[in-house]
């Protein structure tokens, strides 16, 4: 199951397919065969948790239960449902009616309102719950352009360099490491970045291994902030290597709240991050992967950060990070108190400190 939830700043949703035209603006992707829950507050509609999961089966035990225990744990006063299929029998027919049936009975036995349900295809939407020809003719409405919430949710992310990806496979698709002859030069470039940490721990120690690869990465975020669009396999390898260190990690991890960075830095700090991850060979990916994760959480972009753990913990299964963020997340902890947390671990490393020693102007330089 995937949460999303908005960054900062409020959002109201209009109509129903103003609401159906946000959400791949607050998934990052298109779904397919998926079920969206979106969670709404108050009376003017304010936006909540938006949840995802791949369509199930009616009859699978328990899946009504949690998507209900999540809507209230949300404390939302109303939701719509949105139904992603390309099920046979046409949309007269009402696909995968009995699957939303069941949901809204759920919903609404625990008090939660139902505002509307749609099934969603082909750039259409009919709703389950109106039979009216006015608004809801047999053969569909057109979502046609955004407006509205829509409008503005698609535009931050295009302004943020977050576009809307075709589907949640691709979304995947981006975190996934090399292969081929890409992955053994990767393996290379990881291997000498390992090589060089040992060097600077010999000759500074740990903290001095764990400034450098500070170094590395505010540089790399320099040039991105500045326009590049791409690091070389020498510094992607050495990043692997730095943050394989729990500390080094922890120091990364903080920095795009620690630094005061708003929305437009976080989309520079997951371009870069997602570069970093697809650059990492498996064997070196979960911390990567982590780091993504965390950071595109923090700013709201859970379905990215799902992605980004479900590769750190199939390379991994116990690396410790993976599994107490993905904990949180499936504990609908928000994005707010993971940016707290990188608050906290920023001011107790002293991060916006510089870096002393030969080995951290070697790496500046």
């Amino acid at each position: 199951m995937n949460p999303r939830e908005p960054g900062p700043g409020p959002v109201e949703l209009g109509d129903l397919s103003e609401t159906l035209s946000a959400i791949p603006h607050l998934l990052g992707f298109h779904p397919e065969e998926s079920l969206v829950i979106v969670c709404l507050h108050g009376e003017r509609r304010r936006l909540g948790l938006v949840l995802r999961i791949d369509l199930p089966d009616v009859g699978e035990p328990g899946w009504v239960s949690e998507i209900v225990a999540r809507v209230r744990y949300e404390q939302a006063c109303g939701v719509v449902v949105a139904c992603y299929t390309d099920a046979p029998g046409g949309a007269r027919a009402e696909p995968r009616r009995a699957l939303i049936d069941a949901l809204c009975a759920g919903l609404e036995d625990r008090g939660v309102q139902v505002h509307d349900a749609a099934l969603v295809r082909d750039g259409r939407r009919w709703s389950y719950m109106c039979r009216e020809p006015s608004c809801c003719p047999p053969d569909g409405v057109e979502l046609g352009s955004m407006s509205g919430a829509a409008a503005r949710l698609g535009a931050e992310r295009t302004f943020n360099g977050r576009g809307v990806l075709p589907s949640r496979a691709e979304l995947a698709a981006g975190v996934a490491g090399p292969t081929g002859e890409r992955l053994t030069q990767m393996r290379a470039a990881v291997a000498a970045g390992e090589q060089e940490l040992r060097r600077v721990r010999r000759d500074e120690g740990a903290d001095g291994a764990r400034s450098v690869t500070t170094r590395w990465v505010e540089a790399v975020w320099a040039a991105y902030s500045a326009g590049a669009c791409g690091m070389a396999d020498e510094v992607a390898g050495r990043i692997c290597a730095g943050v394989v260190d729990p500390e080094a990690r922890d120091r990364v991890a903080s920095m795009p709240v620690g630094t005061g960075g708003g929305a437009q830095d976080g989309g520079v700090w997951l371009a870069m991050l997602s570069e970093l991850a697809r650059r990492s060979p498996d064997e070196s990916a979960a911390p990567a992967c982590t780091l993504l994760a965390w950071v595109a959480y923090q700013f709201g972009e859970g379905a990215l950060a799902n992605v980004a753990l479900e590769r750190a913990l199939r390379v991994d299964p116990a690396y410790r990070m993976a599994q107490m963020l993905a904990d949180s997340l499936n504990r609908q902890i928000s994005p707010e108190a993971i940016r707290e947390v990188s608050r906290a671990v920023w001011e107790r490393l002293d991060t916006s400190q510089p870096a002393d020693g030969a080995a951290a102007r070697k790496a500046a330089g």
